[in-house]
């Protein structure tokens, strides 16, 4: 024989089933999604402690090398601020040449000039000197005939 459930029971009962199996799809996902990001973040971890083991790597390495570097600081230091004065030096001579010779050019320019002007000067006192000995040559031609 069959029993017959009153239908609020049976609507209960269909209720209190359906809301299990959502509670159960619903904790399916969510373990899935946790489990996603489980995952995710063990990959993450992994490649972490890869990278700070090849830092820790690289650090250890560089610790190593940095007394030979501070070695070949201290050779190369007196060499790079001698050449760093030197190249000072080079620089302060530079500028006391340009000075030199911007005061030579300044000279020059004077002296072409009055060699521009002795030049005039003397092609006129050698222009007098020829009217000079022309006019003496003259004279004693004179002198002689008058003789």
């Amino acid at each position: 024989m069959r029993k017959h459930y009153s239908p609020v029971f049976s609507a209960f009962f269909i209720a209190v089933l359906l809301l299990c199996s959502i509670t159960v799809a619903v904790s399916v996902f969510h373990q899935a999604s946790l489990s996603r990001q489980i995952n995710e973040a063990q990959r993450n971890l992994r490649t972490m402690q890869g990278r700070l083991l090849k830092q820790e790597m690289e650090f250890a390495e560089v610790l190593e090398a940095i007394p030979a570097a501070q070695a070949e600081l201290a050779v190369l230091q007196p060499q790079a601020q001698a050449a760093y004065d030197q190249e000072q030096a080079l620089r302060q001579q530079r500028k006391e040449l340009r000075a030199e010779n911007a005061s030579l050019a300044a000279a020059l320019e004077v002296l072409q000039a009055q060699t521009f002007e002795s030049n005039s000067e003397a092609a006129a006192t050698a222009e007098a000197i020829l009217r000079l000995e022309q006019a003496l040559t003259e004279l004693r031609a004179l002198d002689a005939q008058l003789d």
